[in-house]
């Protein structure tokens, strides 16, 4: 086995490469307690962020001679160390993270981690390698946020994952069969799905009334739904063929619970929303003390959110809350709550189930990044737009690549200009434009700074960067973010263009464009202030 020991300060890591897996060491002088690990794609790689508190200093990047790793990287955050393991090839390798009486070991296998652990453990760590073995823990595992079984309950009922049996490594029955099964399971771990599917389809056709059958029936059917992924609408009808043709063969199996789940995944992802709800009511009735259940209230709560139906969201996600109260699924199903919350402008009801969520373990702000983002748009709402921009910026900063981020450098260029600080503003429009050009950021950003040149706050570079305030707004107009034109943000342009005529002295056209928005389904705010500007307009003799 090959060591090496990659820095020494603030922590040491080292490095220990086996021929079935790779082990990294870390430790400090202070002793580690508390992390959280992490799975990131695009580039693939593991992150582990340490909450210790230590002297700042200069982040750290170091190559190493690994197979699978590229480089570890160590930066400082307050109050936390964040070391990210850069990975070589496109798939995250399956792996665990552990305490150990001296800091944290990661384990990462070639294909499982788990049963490798012998093969990596160091001097004087056989007996802490059996603990790993017999009880493995779910953190640090690659599995998807809040799929992390049944260790997590401590108290009420006992709760069960149907799709963590699906997968157990415990197999009994015919040994050839056997064989066949623990290889697609193997496969299917490792994130080869089509070598699952073959393993598995040849294990049906070779004992089609076997014991094993019925699981092979079921992992085959999410095998192909993890193989489809990316695009499951694509292959709607051949996913619900296999997972249907499963549930028909079985039943009664206790497997039927997790595949009713991902028919009404299937579903919500194709946009058929009363089928998915369907679904999810299914798996509630079918099996009410499983993890899965949870999940298909929250899938369901989520869809009558889009749908606006709020009242019944709010009710079906205080039931989850209420009938899985030590599952860490209940903390996402209270963010889920905080989220309807503020959009019905329920703010301070809102920002209070967040703050709850952080103070029963700070972990959770870096668990749940919505956290940090709602929290950010509740306080902008309730006019403390100092917190509004800390929680938006740390939003921003853990998660530049999100959706979402441009949206929220928009907001925080309107914290700053509801708190009058105009040129600071100014810069996060102007930023906005710049590195998300073509988003509907892009074109809110655009619309306010028109806003402030009409003002005469814009320097002279930043004015010819966007045109004139009347090139904005027809241009908005001329290509809206909407389909057909219904899109708030073209309405609101309307409403800047007809005002701009007024200003001018264009009281015609002003009138005409007033007109024409007001035929249409507006807002509310964006109506009143078109009928006030009417009314005056009636004033004027035209």
């Amino acid at each position: 086995m090959r060591t090496q020991e990659v820095t020494t300060s603030p922590i040491v890591i080292t490095l220990e490469e086996g021929q079935k897996g790779t082990r990294v060491s870390l430790s400090g002088q202070e002793e580690i307690r508390d992390f959280v690990s992490r799975t990131l794609d695009n580039p693939e790689r593991i992150a582990l962020d340490i909450f210790i508190t230590v002297p700042s200093f200069d982040s750290i990047t170091v190559p190493v001679k690994s197979k699978r790793l590229k480089r570890i990287r160590v930066g400082y955050h307050p109050e936390r160390i964040r070391v990210v393991l850069d990975l070589r090839g496109p798939r995250i390798p399956q792996f665990t993270t552990r305490p150990t009486a001296r800091g944290i070991v990661i384990l990462l296998g070639s294909e499982s981690a788990r049963g490798d652990e012998k093969n990596l453990l160091g001097p004087g760590d056989e007996e802490q390698g059996k603990k790993i073995v017999e009880q493995p823990s779910s953190q640090g595992r690659n599995v998807p946020p809040g799929d992390q079984g049944e260790e997590a309950i401590r108290h009420t009922f006992k709760v069960i994952s149907v799709s963590e049996r699906l997968t157990e490594d415990e197999i009994r029955g015919d040994p050839e069969e056997a064989a066949l099964l623990r290889k697609g399971i193997k496969a299917y771990k490792a994130r080869d799905w089509s070598g699952a599917i073959g393993l598995l389809r040849r294990l049906i056709e070779k004992y089609p009334h076997g014991k094993l059958t019925e699981r092979a029936y079921f992992l085959l059917a999410k095998s192909y739904g993890r193989l489809y992924s990316d695009s499951p609408s694509s292959r709607f009808r051949e996913l619900e063929e296999h997972y249907k043709r499963a549930i028909n063969r079985f039943p009664k199996s206790i497997y039927v619970a997790a595949a009713l789940l991902d028919l009404g995944n299937l579903y919500l992802e194709n946009k058929n929303y009363y089928e998915a709800v369907g679904y999810y009511n299914l798996v509630v009735k079918r099996r009410m003390k499983s993890i899965e259940a949870l999940r298909a209230l929250l899938q369901k709560a989520r869809i009558l959110r889009v749908k606006r139906r709020m009242d019944e969201a709010l009710s079906v996600l205080t039931q989850a809350t209420e009938r899985y109260p030590d599952l860490p699924e209940k903390t996402e199903a209270e963010v889920e709550l905080s989220k309807i919350l503020y959009e019905i402008n329920s703010f301070s009801r809102s920002i209070k189930i967040l703050t709850d969520i952080i103070a029963r373990d700070p972990r959770n702000i870096y668990r749940y990044p919505e956290i940090s983002l709602y929290l950010g748009y509740n306080y902008a709402q309730v006019g403390d737009h100092v917190k509004a921009r800390n929680y938006l910026f740390r939003y921003y900063n853990c998660f530049p690549e999100s959706k979402q981020s441009p949206l929220v450098l928009t907001q925080i260029g309107d914290n700053y200009r509801d708190d009058g600080l105009i040129s600071k503003a100014v810069k996060f429009y102007t930023l906005v434009l710049k590195r998300y050009p073509d988003t509907e950021a892009a074109v809110i950003s655009r619309l306010r700074l028109a806003e402030e040149q009409e003002q005469g706050n814009l320097d002279r570079k930043t004015s010819e960067m966007i045109g004139s305030s009347l090139q904005v707004y027809k241009s908005v107009l001329d290509h809206p973010p909407g389909e057909n034109g219904k899109s708030p943000l073209a309405q609101l342009a309307m409403l800047k263009l007809a005002m701009l005529h007024k200003k001018n002295g264009e009281y015609e056209k002003s009138l005409r464009t007033l007109k024409l928005l007001l035929k249409r389904n507006i807002p509310v705010a964006l109506k009143g202030q078109a009928e006030h500007a009417v009314k005056e307009l009636s004033l004027i003799h035209i």
